[in-house]
């Protein structure tokens, strides 16, 4: 290498056929390097019997990268698929995935979160194709509770043990609310509406069809 000031070193590359390289300093950490007969490749940083850190991507094309703990459970887990859609995703020490970000093929964005059985208990959804929406679900997965928000409007659903869809209630774009009250078999039971000048009304159905209602005109 020349000592003037306006050189630069040139490293020279040299092409290694094997199925792996080892790099070690003499202790049991060290690097691994693997190509994968299924023709994927692979990079295992820590000791080489539990590794703590894996780059690798496989023969379809998904790249991922997955770091452990000290007692070699995967705790994190990073990937993208050949076509681009990205996730990251937390686990617990038993593989119980607990969080988990991803972004889809048409660039929907989620964030969701598990039960400790694994089972979702919340996620956030907001895209291109999807509206904005926070869905919560109990422990045998069914939605209790949902929000959503629209060009026009915004809703707040409940639903009970079984899953079925027993309140909601809309604000418009106006201001315009609505509330209803749904039996089991999805009829509505009772609305209660306000229109943005402040005009109320409420109706009740009973269970043989019969109706009731009643309208304010007062200003609010």
């Amino acid at each position: 290498m020349s000592d003037s000031p306006h050189s630069s070193d040139i490293l020279s590359v040299r092409r290694i056929l094997a199925e792996e390289i080892v790099l070690t300093a003499g202790g049991t950490g060290g690097i691994v390097l693997s190509a994968l007969p299924s023709g994927g490749a692979r990079i295992m940083i820590g000791d080489a019997s539990q590794p703590r850190i894996v780059i690798g991507i496989d023969e379809d094309g998904q790249a991922g990268l997955h770091v452990t703990d000290s007692d070699g459970n995967v705790r994190i887990r990073i990937g993208a698929k050949a076509h681009g859609a990205p996730e990251v995703e937390l686990l617990h020490r038993d593989g119980t995935p607990r969080a988990r970000v991803r972004v889809d093929e048409d660039g929907d964005a989620a964030l969701e979160v598990f039960h400790t059985s694994g089972e979702p208990a919340a996620s956030i959804a907001v895209g291109p194709s999807a509206e904005p929406n926070l869905i919560v679900q109990d422990t045998d997965g069914r939605i209790r509770a949902a929000m959503g928000v629209t060009d026009t409007d915004v809703s707040l659903q409940f639903g009970d043990r079984g899953g079925n869809l027993r309140s909601t209630l809309i604000v418009g774009e106006c201001g315009g609310t609505s509330l209803l009250l749904f039996d089991e078999d999805l009829k509505v039971r009772a609305d209660l509406s306000m229109q943005p000048d402040g005009k109320t009304s409420f109706e009740i159905e009973s269970g043989e069809g019969d109706h009731g209602s009643s309208d304010s005109g007062g200003q609010r």
